[in-house]
């Protein structure tokens, strides 16, 4: 790692402390969450559709989701169309050591969120700062970067998909929360 991007990573990890609150916390399903919240990488269209069509599954009907997307691009790409519970952002919105700089985003980390799931492939610095000054009640999902900020932290021997990461969490929720159910049961 070079020299700028240690003195970056530095006053990431000090913007982060300075906005972090007590977080009340709270292990949470799929089942039972009234909020979900999906903080995730879209670098490509057929990714944006498989999401899209992952929030329309019956399992979140009755639930409300909202959903903050990064792009790695200069500009949000035209089919990441914000919508009421969706919103992007890209480089554009982060200041020089990736913090981000959007009213949206922090919104989406003051939003009362029961279960908030993340999926990276890569490393994003803004997804650190979003963990951590998030208000969510139970933090899980796939970065490959170690964080403090997820209360349950998905490994895997390769990079997942995301319905993967979805199944997986699910299981070990529910696992940990009591209620395992049978194996024919899953997203």
């Amino acid at each position: 790692m070079d020299v700028l991007q240690k003195i970056k990573n530095y006053f990431l990890l000090r913007s982060i402390e300075k906005g972090r609150g007590q977080r009340k916390t709270e292990l949470t399903t799929i089942k039972q969450a009234k909020n979900i919240g999906i903080l995730i990488s879209i670098n490509s269209e057929e990714e944006y559709k498989r999401l899209i069509k992952f929030i329309h599954l019956p399992e979140f009907k009755d639930k409300a989701t909202c959903v903050l997307g990064y792009c790695d691009d200069k500009t949000v790409p035209h089919y990441c169309l914000p919508q009421l519970t969706h919103d992007f952002f890209c480089k554009k919105q982060l200041n020089w050591f990736n913090k981000p700089q959007s009213e949206h985003i922090m919104q989406f980390c003051k939003k009362n969120i029961d279960l908030l799931i993340v999926y990276s492939k890569e490393n994003i610095p803004a997804f650190q700062y979003i963990l951590g000054i998030s208000d969510a009640k139970f933090i899980t999902g796939y970065i490959p970067q170690k964080t403090e900020y997820l209360d349950l932290s998905l490994q895997f021997f390769k990079i997942p998909e995301f319905l993967e990461v979805i199944s997986v969490m699910d299981n070990y929720t529910e696992t940990l929360f009591g209620q395992s159910k049978p194996n024919d049961e899953k997203l």
